[in-house]
């Protein structure tokens, strides 16, 4: 495989020869690295992990490669390779890549490939993308073959998608996706999706069909809604969505094609990301709503509500969240937060309640100093009785020194009371923007394993 994307780039740069001789030819990289020594086994568990991008642009064409190496990664999997790689032309009105490359339809009911190197996950295509609109029709068709979490490639998929821009209100479009997986057989997705946009309020609304083989271990069809609408005016914003979807499920041994809405708040406490509601694109219904106004000069206050169930109207993810923040006239921001929580998708159907203060003061201009404090206190049944009922908490507290954009430096500390071997955490981070295109970040301590 490394050999074919060494041959396929070399046989691009022979075709290619003025651009490596224009000055017209522009040269753009990126690189990410991560080291981890970690020392509570023995031997010491070490992880390297590495992103090279580089891309070169000439007149309408952009060549871009990206090299990983994972010795190992934290997934503890030995592995480096070309993992993506690609030819793109544009040129008015066309967009062609051939190669590697992302793309999502819709809201991803049908289909969202896409990378979340935070997670790991990356579900790329190889083949081909084209690209074609105009100032009413917007229509691409997608080839290619899917990567798998153990990076193998999947049968091809073949899709198309097209947008229709009637007036400047009102938009149209449709999907289509038709594919093999292996032990499935031929499986087909129809979408259609319409939007309404006003000075006020804007609706979306997307619509998906599945329609597995006959005589297969799957049921005969599947469906899927998402609706979202938004109402928004002079200090204030309303924003509702809803979805149902039932055996939506698009995917092939370790790699899932599609990823429609979750319909889950995301936040940005560190507590509060953890033991979140996984998708369940086969069987779960829900909503969500949000209210965000500036109820006095200075405010902003957020809330939050979201509901998922199964068809058989079981709750599986409850979540209410308040969150109100304050400026000081410009020498301090106060913030808090507070959230409900029950997750009966986890071991225990566990019921938390979380509270944060925030408070960030401004020394000058490019001083800050911020305190930040995270509790969970959350109640988990232990089996059903009122003997084995298990409580606990959880408690981060951190404090940072920031001269933007030059350095900060972050004091945390986390403590639990949960049945741990350990409940006490404590770690030191640097982060340091070296010059406009160069950032290192040095963390020195102990973490919470999991999820960070």
């Amino acid at each position: 495989m490394k050999i074919k994307a060494v041959l396929f780039f070399v046989l691009l740069f022979s075709i290619f020869p003025p651009l490596l001789r224009s000055e017209k030819l522009t040269l753009s990289g990126s690189n990410q690295l991560e080291f981890s020594l970690e020392s509570n086994e023995y031997p010491a568990w070490r992880s390297f992990e590495c992103w090279s991008e580089v891309v070169a642009s000439y007149k309408w064409y952009d060549l871009g490669i990206r090299f990983e190496q994972h010795l190992p990664s934290d997934k503890d999997s030995v592995w480096d390779d070309l993992t993506l790689k690609y030819l793109q032309m544009q040129k008015q009105n066309f967009d062609v890549i051939l190669g590697d490359y992302y793309t999502t339809f819709g809201k991803g009911l049908l289909l969202r490939s896409y990378e979340q190197r935070e997670l790991r996950y990356d579900n790329n295509l190889e083949g081909a993308k084209i690209n074609w609109n105009d100032k009413i029709f917007d229509f691409s068709f997608v080839w290619g073959k899917g990567m798998g979490e153990q990076r193998q490639r999947k049968e091809p998929l073949v899709g198309t998608d097209l947008k229709i821009d009637f007036l400047d209100w009102f938009k149209l479009g449709t999907s289509y996706l038709n594919a093999k997986p292996k032990e499935i057989g031929r499986t087909q997705l129809l979408g259609v999706n319409g939007e309404i946009l006003l000075s006020h309020l804007s609706f979306y609304a997307e619509l998906a069909e599945k329609y597995n083989p006959q005589n297969s271990f799957l049921p005969d069809k599947g469906e899927g809604v998402y609706l979202s609408s938004n109402v928004f005016s002079s200090g204030w914003g309303l924003s509702l969505e809803y979805k149902d979807y039932e055996d939506l499920d698009f995917s092939d041994e370790d790699l899932a094609y599609n990823q429609p809405p979750a319909l889950t708040k995301e936040h940005l406490y560190v507590l509060l990301n953890r033991n979140s509601h996984i998708l369940n694109p086969d069987d779960e219904k829900g909503f969500q709503a949000e209210l965000n106004c500036s109820p006095i000069s200075r405010s902003n206050l957020v809330l939050n509500y979201s509901l998922t169930q199964n068809h058989q109207d079981k709750d599986l993810f409850r979540e209410i969240y308040l969150q109100a923040e304050y400026d000081l006239f410009e020498k301090a921001q106060l913030k808090g937060a507070t959230a409900y929580r029950k997750n009966k998708e986890e071991s225990g159907n566990p019921e938390g309640t979380f509270i944060a203060s925030d408070l960030t003061y401004y020394l000058d201009q490019n001083k800050s100093l911020n305190f930040t404090l995270e509790h969970l206190f959350t109640e988990n049944d232990g089996g059903g009785t009122a003997y084995s009922l298990i409580e606990f908490y959880e408690q981060i507290i951190s404090l940072s020194f920031s001269r933007s954009p030059a350095y900060s430096i972050t004091l945390s500390h986390e403590r639990t009371t949960e049945h741990l071997p350990k409940k006490n955490w404590f770690m030191v981070s640097l982060d340091f923007n070296l010059d406009q295109r160069n950032n290192l970040s040095l963390s020195f301590g102990s973490r919470r394993e999991g999820k960070v």
